[in-house]
């Protein structure tokens, strides 16, 4: 018998039923030394607070070290998940199940990746959609292996005189229905910061300024962006961000455009929202996870709300305390439990 199934035989009825939904990978920021790793850190559905993870992934074998795993994208039709290695300036494609000190299926590099954050895969067309070099959007292909050079299309900095893309420091790009991507962003207008969601046609390369935006008063989306996650089911998106001093998440239709009022929006003193650097979506049980406290703050860990929550809010579930491991929690992936079940039996 595999060692999922055993772990979930012996948890109990209740934790029977969570282990056909999801676990909740953390990916941990440790800084830019090589020597000071950061895990990506394994929790079933069934732990709550100051708990010891499941496992921790790690590499460190023949010169191939994941240094910090601060975002991850599940892909299930390939059941991996892909890893933006920040500061290992690269991209690392793991089996969903993979936990110790293991070595990557694949690694993606190139000199025009810089450091990768949060990346979008889309199966359809066989490609990932990736900010790169802290300015604009790389594609590459899906099953890319080693240094693959120039990306197949790349969406440019709005920086340069007469362009239009309105990109600045892109965090991170969803997948949307429609052939359409979003992408958050902080724009800067007569020095005054506010977030920004930027939507562009999934083939946008170059000088393309985005379908539509996202942005104003109205929307909530406050003055500095933490993450994004798309909602397939209800077709909408989730975005964290800080307002004034607050941090918040709001959600708006994915197929909004301008200065729009938000869905719903999760704000107050009861969240324990602070230093959002992720929001994950997890549809099993349909919850949004949150990665708080990253910087800037002594009250580092996971949090998560019901989807359908709106106001000032507890959160429904804790990870954080000392036998969690989480100290710098910086990306976020749910990965189905089913996924664990890809060897079988023994």
């Amino acid at each position: 018998m595999s060692r999922f199934l055993l772990r979930c035989a012996a948890a109990g009825a209740f934790l029977i039923a969570a282990c056909a939904q999801a676990d909740v990978l953390v990916g941990e920021f440790r800084g830019s030394n090589p020597t000071d790793v950061g895990p990506l850190l394994r929790f079933a559905p069934g732990q709550n607070g100051n708990v010891a993870p499941l496992s921790a992934l790690t590499t460190n074998l023949g010169g191939q070290v994941l240094v910090t795993p601060v975002y991850a994208t599940y892909e299930p039709s390939e059941r991996v998940i892909y890893v933006a290695d920040f500061y290992g300036k690269a991209i690392r494609v793991y089996p969903a199940n993979a936990s110790g000190n293991v070595a990557p299926l694949r690694t993606i590099t190139t000199e025009y990746l810089g450091q990768p954050r949060q990346l979008a895969v889309d199966v359809a067309h066989n490609e990932i959609l990736v900010p790169v070099m802290g300015c604009c959007i790389g594609t590459f292909a899906r099953n890319a292996s080693g240094n693959v050079g120039f990306p197949s299309r790349l969406i440019s900095w709005g920086g340069i005189a007469g362009n239009v893309t309105r990109l600045n420091s892109p965090i991170s790009v969803a997948l949307l229905p429609n052939d359409e991507i979003a992408v958050i962003d902080r724009a800067v207008i007569s020095g005054v910061s506010h977030t920004v969601v930027l939507i562009f046609a999934r083939t946008a390369t170059g000088n393309t300024a985005p379908l539509r935006t996202i942005e104003g008063p109205n929307t909530r989306l406050g003055e500095f962006p933490g993450g994004i996650a798309y909602i397939p089911q209800t077709n909408e998106i989730a975005v964290a961000v800080q307002q004034s001093s607050a941090w918040q998440i709001v959600t708006l239709p994915a197929s909004a455009s301008g200065d729009v009022s938000p869905t719903r929006v999760i704000a107050g003193s009861n969240t324990t929202l602070e230093s959002v650097t992720a929001v994950a979506y997890e549809p099993s049980n349909d919850l949004l996870y949150v990665a708080t406290g990253a910087y800037s703050s002594n009250n580092p860990k996971v949090i998560a709300f019901p989807r359908t929550a709106n106001g000032n809010l507890a959160p429904v579930r804790t990870l954080a305390g000392s036998n969690t491991g989480i100290s710098q929690p910086y990306g976020l992936v749910a990965v189905p439990n089913d996924a664990l079940f890809a060897n079988g039996f023994q």
